[in-house]
């Protein structure tokens, strides 16, 4: 019988659906579609014609699909009420508006109440982050004021609301008041958009920039409505993972998400867990953070991120509103380590990246130093999770995105009972043997095929030395071909992203980058051979940005660390031995980049682009081989 129901439930749902997509492909072909090809053809006269031609049946359309979406939380119902502020007279366009929000709302509360229709469960994602704003908000604030804030939240759509208003013990009349109150400001913000439609039609503007308009002022609304309601209803929450800013952040992580390609993740283990602990991952990609925050939600966590992004006024406050900890990368930061551990006071889990880096030849690298007392010192139970087919999907030296599955794997949790009998080596250990994973044995075996025809585009700013005539600076890529313009040395990449058949027997990239590395290691000689590089420079303050500077200098590696001289407001020269040198983060065919006491340098190779490459894999080379 149940199981009958839930059939029911779900043919409901599927012919609301259907009939919204008919009605709303009828619409835009006989409506908004014709009043854009006037506009194309500057026929003003005709666009005025053709609104006024439609009348009743116009009416009906737009009350008649408005309902239906509230109904179906199908789309979100702000494309219909522009549609009808541009067809027809302010007040007659807000009118039929609110009417379509009455009949749907009407609808939804009878199928609640009537049928026993349990639309909360139908649209489980809505619901829950329905629940946990719920969750978040005064207690001593009911379901009335909560159905406002819900309505003034741009993630929500209006069905969402009404179906969770009806689920409670609220009268009808109430609320049924509150849905029409709470749906006004987005009709009259749609009325807004309307009227200037129709205004840049009259005196034949780019319809461009009526759109740049309007985000424009979506982007300021928002912030102002957001503002006011995390200062109203928001306020125990702020400076944790608890604010509001997070589920925003969870938005925009299932929308890159699903942009990336299918994401598997089972996180039944992690769930188990009792309390807070200590997420480590490896770093394959820039959205690694993304993925996860998407996967383990509703979970809350402090995210570990480089202290670069806090450096604007904006994104300082935003950040750290919803409890993001900055860190120095490669560089001692206290700072980090007291927010860590207020954030594991406060029960909150927290993600880290012990790579410090994003991968460049699909592999990972080893944790930086320190990783295993932070362990000991925090004494909760660690997660070590891998994230395989991130890098090819969007490794750091190419800019699109290529769809492709993801596969994320618990690779081992330790309890705090395991982690107080290992020493800081051991955990070191254990935490790279978790984390270590190979991009492009996962997408051989997994048999993943990268349709694209440009998949070596990029790679020239990594390979800065060709493996057959060993001369630098000399690779290019053209589709997805790399090859010397000095000696004619080819590799191709394949449909898994391997090398095909070559005399340097290079299976992939990594084998590519493990061959440079190899060589620079035999051939290393920083006691005769000093490198250097002329560079432009910034100087970024990580406190306050007045005291950024620019300018021209030399960078030198030598048998004993780094060194700049370089000219500023005024000359400057450092040094940093090798043993406080960890690693050169660096970004592809653009610098690499270091921290000396507060100030973050950006080094930009005035030469060659792929210099970049070529001082981190250095650096790399000196620290692992203790070449001093």
């Amino acid at each position: 019988m149940k199981q009958k129901k839930n059939l029911f439930k779900k043919f409901i749902v599927i012919f609301l659906a259907i009939v919204t997509i008919a009605l709303l492909v009828v619409f835009l072909k006989d409506i908004l579609f014709k009043i854009f090809s006037f506009q194309k053809n500057n026929d003003q006269e005709g666009a005025a014609n053709f609104l006024k031609e439609k009348g009743f049946i116009g009416v009906l359309l737009i009350v008649l699909i408005e309902s239906l979406q509230m109904i179906a939380v199908f789309l979100p119902t702000e494309f219909i009420q522009m549609s009808a502020c541009i067809a027809y007279p302010p007040l007659l366009a807000i009118l039929i508006c609110l009417f379509g929000v009455f009949v749907g709302a009407s609808v939804i509360y009878l199928l609640v109440h009537l049928f026993k229709f349990d639309g909360n469960a139908m649209f489980a994602n809505n619901a829950k982050q329905i629940e946990d704003i719920a969750k978040r908000k005064k207690s001593n604030q009911g379901v009335q004021s909560l159905m406002l804030l819900l309505f003034f939240l741009p993630v929500l759509p209006i069905g969402a609301i009404c179906y969770f208003g009806s689920s409670t013990k609220i009268s009808y009349w109430r609320y049924l008041i509150v849905s029409l109150l709470g749906v006004l400001p987005s009709i009259l913000s749609s009325l807004f958009i309307g009227e200037m439609i129709k205004y840049f039609l009259r005196l034949n503007i780019s319809i461009v920039w009526l759109v740049l308009i309007v985000i424009l002022a979506m982007i300021i609304l928002f912030i102002i409505i957001f503002t006011i309601m995390d200062r109203l209803f928001f306020k125990e929450g702020r400076g944790t993972p608890n604010s509001v800013l997070y589920s925003v952040f969870k938005k925009m992580a299932s929308f890159i998400s699903k942009r990336a390609g299918k994401i598997e993740f089972n996180t039944s283990e992690i769930e188990k867990i009792q309390g807070p602990y200590l997420l480590l991952t490896n770093h394959p990609s820039f959205f690694d953070v993304f993925y996860l925050t998407d996967k383990l939600y509703p979970q809350r966590f402090a995210l570990v991120l480089n202290r670069d992004f806090f450096r604007k006024k904006i994104n300082n406050h935003l950040l750290r509103q919803m409890g993001v900890i900055p860190k120095k990368l490669f560089s001692p930061d206290f700072e980090t380590i007291r927010l860590i551990i207020k954030s594991v006071k406060q029960g909150f889990p927290v993600i880290m990246c012990p790579e410090g880096r994003l991968s460049v030849d699909g592999v990972n690298y080893k944790s930086t130093l320190e990783t295993g007392k932070l362990i000991k010192k925090l004494e909760i139970p660690v997660v070590l999770v891998t994230i395989n087919g991130a890098y090819l999907s969007k490794p750091k030296w190419r800019k699109k995105f290529m769809r492709a599955p993801i596969k994320i794997e618990t690779k081992r949790i330790l309890n705090k009972e395991q982690i107080n009998l290992l020493s800081y080596e051991e955990i070191d250990n254990i935490i790279d043997e978790s984390l270590s994973y190979n991009d492009f044995a996962y997408a051989k075996k997994e048999n993943i095929i990268y349709k694209n025809n440009q998949k070596a585009k990029g790679l020239d700013k990594v390979f800065y030395r060709c493996p057959k005539c060993h001369h630098e600076h000399v690779m290019q890529t053209n589709g997805n071909i790399i090859y010397c313009k000095e000696c004619n040395f080819t590799l191709e990449i394949d449909d898994n992203y391997s090398f095909k058949e070559n005399e340097m027997k290079f299976s992939n990239i990594h084998d590519y980058y493990k061959w440079m590395y190899g060589y620079e290691k035999d051939n290393l000689d920083l006691v005769t051979n000093k490198m250097s590089v002329p560079v432009k420079v910034k100087k970024l303050s990580i406190k306050n940005k007045k005291f950024d500077e620019r300018g021209k200098g030399t960078c030198y590696l030598d048998e004993n660390g780094f060194r700049f001289i370089g000219k500023m407001k005024n000359d400057e020269e450092f040094f940093i031995p090798y043993n406080n040198l960890h690693a050169l983060p660096f970004a592809i065919g653009k610098e690499f980049e270091c921290y000396n006491d507060e100030f973050l340098y950006y080094f930009y190779p005035l030469d060659y682009k792929d210099n970049s490459t070529k001082w981190s894999l250095i650096v790399d080379v000196v620290n692992q081989n203790n070449l001093k």
